[in-house]
């Protein structure tokens, strides 16, 4: 399903709200994880950081919350900050046992996710801040499903 329709489907319906949002974020992990196949040094970071701003606008009007692009962009800095995206890399570089073209793609996808998770946590609970034992578990989760998912890119 299109993110376009899963945006107001996850409005109407708080019920669907949460599996809504898991397809969002994982359809956006998915491409992050693509755009950090790219052999060019540097030249994943402005689209990623496009793509999860995107993200976090549509998980932001899924909770039926207003947020412009400049209060976006300040939510993105604040997460990114929240669940450290030093330490995310480590996880990821430790446990994905492969080449450097899937250690993108794998901090690509455990980026978005963990960013995604945490905006969702953040909306739930009305703007408060993700307590950082809830990062670490938030970290956890994102780095076995990128593993995962690299797992999956390579058999094919």
């Amino acid at each position: 399903m299109d993110e376009d329709y899963l945006v107001p489907l996850a409005k109407a319906y708080p019920p669907l709200r949460r599996a809504a949002c898991e397809r969002i974020i994982r359809k956006n992990a998915r491409e992050n994880a693509v755009i950090g196949l790219l052999p060019i040094p540097g030249a994943d970071m402005p689209m990623m950081t496009a793509n999860q701003a995107r993200m976090v606008l549509h998980l932001a009007a899924a909770y039926g919350e207003e947020l412009s692009f400049q209060r976006a962009r300040e939510l993105l800095g604040v997460l990114a900050a929240g669940f450290g995206l030093r330490a995310l890399t480590r996880q990821v570089v430790k446990v994905v046992p492969v080449g450097g073209w899937a250690a993108g793609a794998a901090i690509g996808y455990a980026g978005t996710v963990a960013m995604g998770r945490s905006t969702m946590l953040y909306f739930e609970r009305g703007g408060q801040k993700v307590g950082e034992k809830e990062m670490e578990e938030i970290r956890r989760r994102a780095t076995e499903e990128a593993k995962g998912f690299v797992s999956r890119l390579r058999r094919r």
